[in-house]
């Protein structure tokens, strides 16, 4: 009696695409954090997105950490224009988005969040057949995303009425 086991093979090609547009995505995330903070007033909003963009560094060193472990032999040329590609691609997509203003930021970040929820729950899966990707804490990353969501959808909630309605004066009784 023969026992044939299936064995998955992780496809390093679209896997190392994936990595680099997650990385692509988290330069464009810190690029709109950074003008958010230089365009903001309150301190509790700097504060955050200070230390979501250090955050996002850290999480990126995880994602470059795995595109490193199974980076096949294709040339510097290649890669580069693989990375290029995603970040035009990303700002396209962010640009189109809505109008310019701190809620379509807001929004766009909060779209990169969700993103990134997925990349981790991705490499999560994988580690299932490849232990080079046991070593990433998806977990806590999962939980760290989950975080920063709350906090950036609240962010867009209280700049809503700001951003689009303006105080007119009423006349007293």
């Amino acid at each position: 009696m023969s026992t044939e086991q299936s064995t998955e093979v992780i496809r390093e090609d679209a896997l190392g695409i994936y990595l680099r547009e997650h990385i692509a995505a988290s330069h464009a995330a810190e690029d709109l954090s950074g003008r958010l903070i230089d365009g903001s007033e309150d301190p509790q909003v700097d504060e955050f997105l200070r230390r979501f963009v250090e955050e996002i560094q850290e999480e990126r060193a995880h994602v470059a950490g795995l595109l490193e472990s199974i980076e096949d032999d294709r040339g510097v040329v290649r890669k580069g224009i693989d990375v290029a590609t995603g970040i035009a691609g990303k700002a396209e997509r962010l640009v189109n988005l809505a109008p310019p203003g701190q809620v379509a930021e807001l929004e766009a970040l909060a779209i990169g969040i969700w993103g990134k929820r997925l990349l981790w729950g991705t490499v999560k899966k994988l580690a299932e057949i490849d232990e080079r990707f046991s070593a990433v804490p998806t977990d806590a990353l999962i939980d760290r995303a989950e975080q920063q969501e709350r906090e950036m959808l609240r962010l867009r909630q209280e700049a809503i009425i700001p951003s689009f309605a303006s105080s007119t004066a009423q006349p007293s009784a």
